[in-house]
Order: C-alpha cells, then structure tokens, then sequence
C-alpha cells in the first residue's frame, strides 16, 4: 500500500491509501480506523473498538478510494455537527463514486456507433460483444478505483476483518 495523497481537517494533515493494483482494494479494517478514528475526533464523537468493527462490517466491501473520497467529502463539509452513521457513510461512499465516474464519463468510439456493443457473424449466425472502447473504459474505472457497482447492494453478510 502506498500513500496516494494527503488531506487535511481539523488542523492536522492524513494520509489516503492507496493499492499498486490501480486502488480496486476494499477497506481494510485498520485502513478504514485510520481514515475515521481522525475524523471521529475532530467532531469529538465516540468512536470505539466495537463502533469501529461494526462501522466495518458495513464498509468491508466498498472499495478504499470510495471511502477516502466519501471522507475528504466529509471533512469539507461545513456545519457538519455530528459523525455520520455506518449506512451515512456506505451512501457517502455511493455518491462519491458517482462524481467520480461523472468526472470520467463513458466515452464510446465509432466502432460501436456508441452502444458499447459490436456486431460479427460467427457460424452463421448474428452475434454481439463487448466493443473495445467499452473494454477501455473499464480498464479506466477499475484504475481509478472505484470497482463494480455489486457493493452497492446490502452489506455482504459474515465479513471477516481484513487487517
């Protein structure tokens, strides 16, 4: 894991994580405490061992560019008078990806006259597939870090705490 970038509240200054595998990691458990232990101090709310796991257990599968995003959010909220909730945060998470893929939009090539989708007759009979600007674009999503849209459902249930 190495330092992506730093940001800063509440006076002080916070290292962001990030993997060498394009950021597609989930949260790890000592990865999610360093991002909100500093932030559950700076609004002087109560943040536990136990709070902490069961923060996790919501957040285990949501990719960490996601919840560091959701975070330097937070923190540049003004007004902001108490520390958000496990499923506030999950939502946060949510629209931080969606600003994330908003800045960084599909952008589909002539091949596929925009759909995403290629024509090619294989055997005889009429097929499509994935185009390659498509394929592209998911290569750009997943290096950005913010993954498949799956950890949006519920939270995955019997999670193991990743250290």
């Amino acid at each position: 894991i190495a330092v992506m970038g730093i940001v800063g509240w509440g006076g002080e200054t916070h290292a962001l994580w990030a993997t060498g595998e394009g950021g597609l990691a989930v949260v790890t458990l000592d990865e999610m405490r360093a991002m909100l232990i500093p932030f559950a101090l700076s609004l002087r709310a109560d943040f536990d061992p136990p709070t902490q796991r069961a923060y996790y257990r919501v957040l285990a599968d949501v990719p960490s560019r996601l919840v560091q995003a959701a975070v330097v959010d937070a923190g540049r909220e003004i007004g902001l008078k108490f520390f958000p909730t496990a499923p506030e945060w999950r939502g946060r998470c949510a629209a931080a990806r969606q600003q994330i893929l908003a800045a960084h939009p599909y952008q589909p090539g002539a091949c596929c006259h925009g759909t995403g989708w290629v024509e090619m007759e294989q055997g005889g009979e009429r097929r499509v597939s994935r185009c390659a600007c498509y394929h592209a674009y998911q290569q750009q999503v997943a290096v950005l870090g913010v993954g498949g849209a799956a950890w949006l459902t519920a939270p995955r249930e019997g999670v193991k705490e990743r250290a």
